[in-house]
C-alpha cells in the first residue's frame, strides 16, 4: 500500500537549485506530490545582509553570511505543518550547514517530522553531518532518493540505500555512493513549475518561483553537463574520489535535450524570459556537441546566454560559432597566478601564458570576459599575489572581474590537509553557521582584493599598480581602494554589476527606442 506521496523539498540562499529541482522532477515523474520552499536568494547571502548584533532577535539564527528571523522560522514551522510531509528534504551548501541544523533542531522538536541533508555540503562532510541528522544523502541525489521513498511507501526502514547515509538507533549505515547516470537526457527536466513553489524573505511568505528580485525571473539557469572534469581541491564542483568514485563522472546531455528544455521553460515561464545562463564549470565546446547547438539555438532561442570555461579550452572556431549564436559573456576562474600555487597546491593545469592567450581570444571573438578570482589564500606569498597582479595587468583591457572568492578549507579535504602540512591551521577559522574553514580576516587580504580589481580598469596601468602594492599606507587603510572601487564600478556597469557595460547599455536602449519609433504602430499612435 502506498502512503508516501508529498515530499517538501527546501533550498536555503540558492533558489536555482537545480539539485533539488531536478529530485523534485523526479518524485513528480513517480506520482508524489512535492512543496519547493526557497529560503531567501543567492544576492542576500553576504554578511553586509545580516542584522547588526544590536538589531538580532532572541530565538532567531545569525551565522557570517545566513540568518533567520523568530517570524520567519514560525513561518517555516507552519507552512511544514499544513503541509504535513512524509519527508523533508534541505539542500544547502556551507554557508547555510548552520542554518539548515537549527531548523532541522525546530522541525524535530516541534513538529516531528523526518528530515534528511542532501547537497554538497553533505556530500563533502557526511561523517560530521551524519551525526547532526540522522539522514543524509550523498552525491548525486535523484537516484538515490527516488530508491528511497520507495523503499518508505513499501513501509520499509530503508537503512541500505546507496548514496544514502542512516544513524538509526546510534548505529551509522554508511551506504557507497550510488552510481552515475550516464545518460543524462533520462532524467526529466527540473521542476520549474509555478504550483507548489513558495518563498520565506523579509519576514514574509510568498507564492512565487523566485524571490521578488531574484534575476531569475528573467534569466533562464541551465546545466550541458555535470561535474567538473578537473581536481582543484578548494572546489565543491571538483572531480575527486571523495565526490565521484567514477571515471566517467563528467557527463555532456544532448544539445537537443538542454534545447528542449529551454523551450519548455521559455513557453511555461510566468515573466518573459530574456537571457539564458549556461551554469556549468566548463562549457562544452568540442565540435561535435557545438556544431548541432549552433544549428538550432539561434532560430529556436536566439537569447543572448552565457556561460563558463576552463583556461586553453578555447578553439577560435568554435568560439566564433557561439559568439554568432549569441553568446555575449564567458566568465573564466584564476585561482592564482603563482605557478608553485597552481601546481602544488591547487593542481591547476594551465599556465599564465595560457590564460593570457584564452583572454584574447575570448575577446578576439567579440565575447565579453569576465574573470572570478579567488582570494584570501593563505599558502600565497607576497610573491604569489604581485605575479597575480601582473597577470591581470597583461590581459587585454575590455575584461571584467565580476567576484572575488575566498578559498573553503573543509576539513576532511584536500586543501585542508595542506594547510595542516604547512602549518597554516592557526591562519584559517570557521565563521559562524559555515561548514567549511576560511582563511581569517586581515588587511592585507583587503588590500590585495581591491588592488587585484583594480587591474581590469582602463584608468590605473601596470606601473601605477605596481607602485599602489609597494605603498604602506594603503596596506593598512585598504578601505581607500574599496571606496574607489565602488566609485569604478558604478560608473562604468550599470547598478555596479560588471557584466552589464553601462555605455553598451544605453547603446542598446537607444537601438530600441529608434526601432519603436519607425514602428507603424508608434507612428499612427503620435498622429
Amino acid at each position: 500500500m502506498k502512503i508516501m506521496q508529498q515530499i517538501t523539498l527546501i533550498s536555503l540562499y540558492n533558489e536555482i537549485c537545480l539539485d533539488l529541482r531536478y529530485t523534485s522532477a523526479m518524485f513528480r515523474h513517480d506520482h508524489h506530490q512535492t512543496n519547493l520552499l526557497l529560503f531567501k536568494s543567492m544576492e542576500t547571502n553576504t554578511p553586509s545582509a545580516v542584522p547588526e548584533p544590536q538589531k538580532q532577535e532572541a530565538g532567531g539564527f545569525y551565522g557570517e553570511s545566513t540568518y533567520a528571523t523568530p517570524h520567519e522560522l514560525q513561518l517555516l514551522l507552519q507552512t511544514l505543518n499544513q503541509q504535513n510531509p512524509h519527508l523533508i528534504v534541505f539542500y544547502f551548501s556551507s554557508d547555510g550547514y548552520g542554518l539548515a541544523q537549527f531548523f532541522t533542531d525546530h522541525i524535530k522538536n516541534e513538529l516531528h517530522l523526518p528530515v534528511l541533508w542532501a547537497g554538497e555540503d553533505s556530500t563533502r562532510s557526511p561523517n560530521e553531518n551524519i551525526l547532526r541528522n540522522d539522514m543524509i544523502c550523498i552525491g548525486e541525489a535523484e537516484y538515490p532518493l527516488r530508491l528511497f521513498v520507495e523503499r518508505m511507501e513499501r513501509g520499509e526502514i530503508p537503512v541500505d540505500v546507496p548514496g544514502v547515509w542512516i544513524n538509526r538507533d546510534g548505529t551509522i549505515h554508511r551506504n557507497p555512493m550510488a552510481l552515475l547516470e550516464s545518460r543524462l537526457d533520462n532524467f526529466p527536466f527540473p521542476d520549474f513549475e509555478n504550483q507548489n513553489k513558495s518563498v520565506i524573505e523579509n519576514d514574509e511568505i510568498h507564492p512565487s518561483l523566485f524571490p521578488r528580485k531574484s534575476r531569475f525571473h528573467t534569466h533562464l539557469a541551465i546545466h550541458a553537463s555535470r561535474t567538473c572534469p578537473f581536481t582543484c581541491p578548494h572546489c565543491g564542483h571538483s572531480h575527486d574520489d571523495l565526490i565521484h568514485n567514477d571515471h566517467r563522472a563528467v557527463r555532456l546531455r544532448s544539445p537537443d535535450n538542454v534545447i528542449d528544455e529551454i523551450r519548455v521553460r521559455m513557453l511555461a515561464s510566468p515573466t518573459p524570459i530574456r537571457f539564458i545562463e549556461f551554469l556549468d564549470e566548463n562549457f562544452p565546446l568540442d565540435h561535435a556537441w557545438i556544431e548541432p547547438f549552433v544549428n538550432r539555438y539561434p532560430t529556436e532561442v536566439a537569447l543572448p546566454f552565457s556561460a563558463r570555461i576552463q583556461p586553453a579550452h578555447c578553439d577560435p572556431d568554435i568560439l566564433q560559432l557561439l559568439r554568432n549564436a549569441n553568446l555575449m559573456a564567458l566568465t573564466m576562474q584564476i585561482p592564482s597566478a603563482g605557478e608553485r600555487i597552481l601546481r602544488k597546491y591547487f593542481n591547476f593545469p594551465y599556465t599564465r601564458e595560457q590564460i593570457i592567450q584564452t583572454a584574447k581570444q575570448i575577446m578576439n571573438a567579440g565575447i565579453k570576459l569576465l574573470i572570478e578570482l579567488c582570494s584570501d589564500n593563505p599558502f600565497e606569498t607576497e610573491e604569489d599575489r604581485k605575479a597575480t597582479l601582473e597577470l591581470l595587468c597583461e590581459l587585454p583591457k575590455g575584461y571584467a572581474i565580476v567576484e572575488s572568492v575566498p578559498y573553503a578549507f573543509y576539513p576532511n579535504c584536500t586543501i585542508h590537509e595542506n594547510a595542516f602540512m604547512q602549518g597554516l591551521l592557526d591562519k584559517i577559522e570557521q565563521p559562524t553557521g559555515c561548514h567549511a574553514f576560511r582563511a581569517t580576516k586581515t588587511s592585507e587580504y583587503d588590500f590585495w582584493r581591491q588592488l587585484h580589481k583594480l587591474a581590469h580598469f582602463a584608468e590605473f596601468d601596470k606601473p601605477t599598480l605596481m607602485e599602489f602594492a609597494k605603498d604602506g599606507y594603503l596596506r593598512r587603510n585598504p578601505g581607500i581602494l574599496q571606496e574607489m572601487l565602488f566609485n569604478l564600478y558604478h560608473c562604468h556597469y550599470l547598478n555596479g554589476n560588471p557584466a552589464i557595460d553601462k555605455e553598451q547599455f544605453i547603446q542598446h536602449l537607444r537601438i530600441q527606442l529608434a526601432q519603436a519609433e519607425n514602428n507603424t504602430l508608434t507612428r499612427a499612435l503620435n498622429i
